[in-house]
């Protein structure tokens, strides 16, 4: 039994196949970190899939609501790795512009 605010999904991935429930509030970031849990497959290489004819669902932005999707109760989403392009996650903090390096002294300084 799903508990009321909850939307329960299926899901057919290349381990298997698993059923999980997401809260209807939930953004699409907390959609792929669940199914990262119950597939193995990192967020950023999720290709998902899901109605009939399977349409691949787009995941660019985290912070969308699950509800944007169109996904419905019980629905089955095939979920892929993705081969080569990975979609790109947030950054965890600045990264060093390869522009500057800082032990190079500009030249007459030395």
């Amino acid at each position: 039994c799903v508990g009321e605010g909850k939307m329960q999904l299926r899901c057919r991935h290349p381990g298997g196949t698993c059923t999980f429930a997401v809260p209807l509030e939930a953004t699409v970031g907390v959609l792929q970190e669940t199914l990262s849990r119950e597939t193995g497959i990192p967020a950023g290489r999720q290709r998902v899939l899901a109605g009939f004819p399977p349409k691949a669902l787009t995941l660019a932005d985290p912070t969308s609501a699950v509800a944007s999707l169109g996904l419905r109760q019980g629905d089955l989403l095939t979920v892929e790795e993705a081969k080569g392009e990975a979609t790109p996650v947030l950054p965890l903090g600045p990264s060093p512009s390869p522009l500057t390096n800082p032990l190079e002294h500009p030249p007459g300084s030395g």
